[in-house]
């Protein structure tokens, strides 16, 4: 059996890969083999192959395989379109962008994106702000403090989803379109029926792929965004949330007394390159002085301005 999973970035797409490979391998009772994020596939005399960043021979397909490919980063949409009637099975996992967001705020440090340790530190900075002042600084302030950056932002991801939508109105009718959400709650049963063999729940994800799991949660954009991100992200997300069934309407907010650290700076640390970053213990670091506690209120001063001036289209 050839399996295809498809998806964006931070949507699901390890943890579902990890899923489904060890279900698979304990159905047939014999190990598959896995392509872990080609960035493209083609055919040859031989057969189908697939070319991964990094490496330079290729991998031929095989008979009993699980293909784990990414939307914005891999495989395009136009070539998985023309190989999908090769897979004998097609899963494309999506996610409320909201959540999405906040896990790339993240994952940007992965040490395969050779993060700038600059940057690094001042985000990490703010991010440790933040977890204990949630309502003071826009998550999208954590991902870029460049108020230049955020109108080309938003049109980019605009442009992202509108692919996903693209994409899935020409997949074929046997694709199963799969939530996130219910895949970390659990809800397997669509996904049983789909492949006619039992779901393991209970994996490990394999440890050179660990970096990439941090909360396996939803729903936590609600603690991380401020209104300014609502304001931000309501009418870039709204088609694709519509799009999804998703709840378009609920932008409820829930202000925590503090944000958890192992999904914020914690997570930061572990999958830096240079692993925990030695950082000054002084008011500019790791805490903010009394005299500076202002911050909040300035920046959302800031952002109030800024958000008045951007034209979102």
């Amino acid at each position: 059996m050839r399996i295809l999973i498809y998806g964006l970035s931070k949507s699901g797409t390890t943890i579902l890969h990890t899923m489904v490979k060890a279900s698979l391998e304990n159905h047939l009772g014999t190990g598959i083999q896995e392509v872990f994020e080609p960035f493209e596939i083609f055919e040859e005399s031989d057969g189908v192959r697939y070319a991964k960043e990094g490496i330079s021979s290729t991998i031929k397909s095989s008979e009993n395989e699980i293909v784990k490919a990414l939307l914005d980063s891999g495989i395009t949409p136009q070539k998985v379109l023309s190989f999908q009637k090769y897979f004998d099975k097609k899963i494309f996992i999506v996610r409320d962008p909201r959540d999405r967001f906040v896990s790339q705020i993240f994952y940007r440090w992965h040490w395969v994106h050779r993060p700038d340790k600059e940057k690094f530190l001042r985000t990490l900075r703010l991010v440790k702000y933040k977890e204990d002042n949630p309502k003071d600084i826009p998550c999208i302030f954590l991902f870029n403090q460049n108020p230049n950056f955020y109108p080309a932002f938003s049109k980019k991801m605009l442009n992202t989803y509108d692919k996903v939508m693209k994409f899935l109105g020409r997949a074929s009718q046997d694709w199963l379109i799969l939530k996130y959400e219910d895949l970390v709650d659990g809800n397997v049963e669509k996904l049983e029926e789909y492949l006619s063999f039992p779901i393991r729940k209970n994996v490990s994800v394999n440890k050179n792929y660990r970096g990439v799991v941090r909360s396996k949660a939803h729903g936590n954009w609600r603690k991380w965004y401020s209104q300014e991100d609502v304001v931000f992200f309501k009418p870039i997300f709204k088609k694709y949330i519509k799009y999804l069934k998703y709840d378009s309407s609920d932008w409820k907010l829930e202000y925590p007394e503090y944000l958890p650290k192992a999904h914020g700076s914690e997570y930061m640390l572990r999958i830096f390159p240079e692993g925990k970053v030695e950082l000054k213990t002084t008011s500019e670091t790791l805490r903010i002085s009394a005299e500076n506690r202002n911050i909040g209120t300035g920046l959302r001063d800031r952002f109030s301005k800024i958000f008045r001036v951007i034209k979102l289209k």
